[in-house]
Formats: structure tokens, C-alpha cells, sequence
């Protein structure tokens, strides 16, 4: 993929920043900043047979521009959030790309394209679902036979930081985790990813451990700090109503945050899989799934 196209895109996403919900600000940033790291693994990625594709969990939209513009393909970007996929298309209209996309309020349990589906990704969504295992399976039945999918989510058991976070802000990071958990979540899902796909009648392609570990400076530490606490005051309301947090314990946790300085060692691991759906007469029978309401 063409560097240069791929800056035109980061920098068409950037401008459509002031008109991002402050609660979703840290899922903007994310996506702005991995851009170079996912195109990298884009790179790689074997070109599918003709037929359309599925970006499960598009958010704003970036994956499925960059596939739609890869292969010259009709992409689906499905998404439950309508607000996101309104920014996503008016920030791809900045960007010519030679598919199209057609952004889709939709659920990850139950749409269906009205065309074969040869494509399909999904990065850091798995994580969130209630039922993992049943979102992969639907995604198996719409497949085709010698479709691809391809998936990253994250493992916090593969996450270091050198020398350990305040204690008040690992208090915050891990009452985010049980918010995750109650409701149906997994910080831990991408150790699980193998047998959810497998299970999902998918042959697994290939597997990567995508570990990226620095000493960071100072500024670089800064920025990685603000993402950070964007995306736990995205879900401040959420820890403080429930009873995960006090809000002294959540002051007092940003606060410390905000007074640690680098320069750290910081490390962060997800898992990247390609998996491809087998011959239909090789493959399990499929099972009903139904939507999430």
C-alpha cells in the first residue's frame, strides 16, 4: 500500500477529531495512531477471491477503507454505533480509494451481506462480545468456502510496564477490567483465539504474537499516558455508577497517572491470526445463532 495514500487517510481521519464525543476519544486516537501498524500488517495479507468483504466492528472506518482501497472490492463496514459510522463516511470522502464501502448499522450476530463474502476482519472486537464463540460462528456461515478472516485482539497478560504504574492508577485499570467482565467482555481473549476460531469450524492459516516493546522517552511515554486515561474517562460514568471506583479513587488514580514520567519500558502484545473456511464438503454443519438485542 502506498505510504503516501496511507498518510492522506491518517490526516483525513485526524480532521474529523472536534466532531468526536468525548467518551469515544480515546477509540478515535487509537485508530489514528495504529494507521502504520495495521497497513504493516495489511501488507501481508493474500489477496481473496472475487467476492465482497466484512469489517466487523469498523468504528470509524479506517480497516475497511484500507481493504476497500487494497483490493479494489465492495467492503462492508458493519458497525452497532450509528454516530461512528456517520463520521466514517464523511471522512472517507476525502480519501479516493478504488473499492466501496458501504457502512452498515448492523449486529455482529446476525448480518448477513446479500452477496457472497470471499473477505472478513476484525480487530479488537472480540474482546467486547458477550459470546465470542457464536460471533465467530455466524461469521463462518457467511463465509465462503476458501474465504479468509483475519483477527487481532488484545491479552493484557502480555502487557509490561517497567517500572510498575502507581498503584491508584492499576486500582482504575483494573476496575476497568471488571466492568469488562460483568458485562461479558475478555481482556484476555487473544490467548483464546485459536480454539474460538477452530471451534468455529475455521482452519487456521497463521498465527502471530504482534509484541511491540520499547524503552520510550519521556514525550513518547506523555502521549501513550493521555490515550490511556481518554479511554478510562470514556468510561468513568460507567465505573463510578456501577461501584468499581470511588470517585476519590478515580481522582486520586489520574492523578497519580498524570504525575508518573518516563523515560519506562513499555510492551504490549496482541494476537493476529489468519484463518480460511474450508471446502463445503469438508466443513460442520452450521448452527442458528441469534441476534443480540
Amino acid at each position: 500500500m502506498d505510504p503516501t495514500w496511507g498518510q492522506a487517510l491518517d490526516q483525513a481521519l485526524v480532521r474529523e477529531e472536534a466532531r468526536v464525543p468525548a467518551g469515544d476519544r480515546w477509540l478515535f486516537y487509537q485508530t489514528a495512531l495504529t494507521g502504520p501498524a495495521r497497513r504493516a500488517w495489511m501488507a501481508g495479507w493474500p489477496p481473496p477471491a472475487a467476492g465482497a468483504w466484512v469489517d466487523w466492528g469498523t468504528a470509524y472506518g479506517a480497516l475497511a477503507v484500507e481493504v476497500a482501497h487494497q483490493y479494489a472490492v465492495r467492503v462492508y463496514g458493519v458497525d452497532w454505533s450509528r454516530a461512528r459510522l456517520s463520521a466514517a463516511a464523511r471522512w472517507e470522502g476525502a480519501v479516493p480509494h478504488r473499492g466501496q464501502v458501504w457502512w452498515t448499522e448492523a449486529d455482529a450476530l446476525s448480518f448477513s451481506p446479500p452477496e457472497p463474502v470471499v473477505g472478513m476482519s476484525a480487530r479488537f472486537l472480540l474482546q467486547h462480545l458477550p459470546d465470542p464463540a457464536g460471533a465467530l460462528a455466524h461469521w463462518a456461515a457467511v463465509l465462503e468456502p476458501g474465504g479468509v478472516l483475519f483477527v487481532e485482539d488484545v491479552d493484557d497478560g502480555w502487557t509490561v510496564e517497567h517500572p510498575a504504574p502507581p498503584p491508584a492508577w492499576a486500582a482504575v485499570v483494573e476496575a476497568l477490567s471488571r466492568l469488562q467482565r460483568d458485562r461479558g467482555g475478555d481482556r484476555q481473549i487473544g490467548r483464546r483465539l485459536p480454539e474460538l476460531v477452530t471451534a468455529a469450524g475455521l482452519e487456521l492459516a497463521d498465527t502471530a504474537l504482534a509484541v511491540q516493546g520499547a524503552r520510550v522517552s519521556s514525550e513518547a511515554f506523555r502521549l501513550s499516558r493521555q490515550l490511556e486515561v481518554l479511554r478510562m474517562e470514556g468510561e468513568r460514568d460507567a465505573l463510578l455508577a456501577g461501584g468499581y471506583l470511588t470517585r476519590e479513587a478515580w481522582q486520586e488514580g489520574v492523578s497519580a497517572r498524570a504525575s508518573a514520567s518516563g523515560p519506562v519500558f513499555m510492551s504490549a502484545g496482541t494476537l493476529r491470526l489468519r484463518a480460511v473456511k474450508p471446502p463445503a464438503s469438508s466443513a460442520p454443519p452450521s448452527r442458528q445463532i441469534s441476534p443480540v438485542c
